[in-house]
């Protein structure tokens, strides 16, 4: 989580094209709450009538416990309007280790086809019951990611906002901020023009189109990188989404771990894959997640 603190004292630098880019909102209104195109962090998954997808499949295969929904989202396309993706993680540090991530992230794509949706137009979603989650849930908002020239971040300002936002928890000052300021010197480029990027919007928790913005220069996928084929059609997949590590603030997984000490779920930033073609998955089609650790 601190990489967000230190991203807020950087210059900015050129960079192309613009994205989506994910802001968190409030918590859930209640008829929101019951939305399964509702894109929102957190919570428990809402499923729409049209899908026979089974959660309960979703289990850490290090630790073997229930994995917790990180992320659900509406992501259509042009052609296909009725599409879900749902990322989960395991809350435990230790099966978040390099050795070990792979193993404890799960992504997954629910799609049908417009004329079976509309059968079931209308009803609310299916609300599950996981034991594992982070609460409360929150809803996210969308807006393209701002220019380099229209940036103008007041440090002070957003600094005092992260101390309001985090108020409760002690263990985060301005001698966090600095720490972190310092280290900067000592990473690579990648991180550097990271961390430039991201300044044009610190809030930001999610990146939709464009290409990834890579952590460190270290563990990311190249460019024509051969990525696992769809399981459902066996067609390519390409480049879906991307989670920020600004989520991490935000989302606080300390709070929500099973064991005392444990500091939850950590990550430099989480890419997601998906079928090119955009196949029907009403059962649910796993996905492919990289995730980059944070740097050290």
């Amino acid at each position: 989580w601190i990489l967000f603190e230190s991203v807020l004292c950087l210059q900015m630098s050129a960079e192309k094209p613009p994205v989506l880019l994910g802001y968190l909102e409030d918590e859930l209104e209640e008829e929101e709450e019951t939305d399964p195109y509702c894109t929102k962090i957190g919570g428990t998954v809402t499923l729409p009538q049209w899908t026979e997808f089974d959660p309960r499949r979703n289990k850490c295969e290090v630790c073997g416990y229930p994995l917790f929904l990180l992320m659900q989202a509406h992501c259509p396309t042009d052609d296909v309007e009725d599409r879900i993706m749902l990322i989960y993680c395991c809350n435990t540090a230790e099966c978040n280790t390099p050795e070990n991530i792979a193993k404890s992230w799960k992504a997954w794509r629910l799609q049908t086809t417009a004329e079976h949706a509309q059968q079931h137009e209308g009803e609310a979603g299916t609300t599950t019951t996981e034991s594992n989650y982070f609460s409360p849930a929150k809803a996210v908002s969308s807006d393209d990611e701002p220019p380099e020239e229209s940036v103008n971040v007041d440090v002070s300002k957003e600094w005092k906002k992260m101390e309001d936002y985090n108020k409760k928890n002690p263990d985060i000052s301005r001698d966090d901020l600095k720490a972190v300021e310092e280290a900067v010197e000592k990473v690579d480029e990648t991180f550097i023009a990271f961390q430039q990027r991201l300044a044009r919007s610190p809030q930001q928790i999610i990146r939709w189109e464009g290409p990834p913005l890579w952590i460190q220069s270290s563990n990311r996928l190249g460019k024509g990188a051969e990525l696992p084929t769809c399981q459902v059609c066996g067609g390519e997949r390409g480049f879906e989404l991307q989670i920020m590590p600004t989520l991490l603030y935000f989302l606080r997984p300390q709070d929500h771990v099973r064991n005392k000490g444990d500091d939850g779920v950590d990550f430099g930033t989480v890419t997601v894959y998906t079928c090119k073609d955009s196949c029907a998955a009403p059962m649910g089609a796993p996905e492919h997640v990289h995730v980059q650790p944070a740097p050290r």
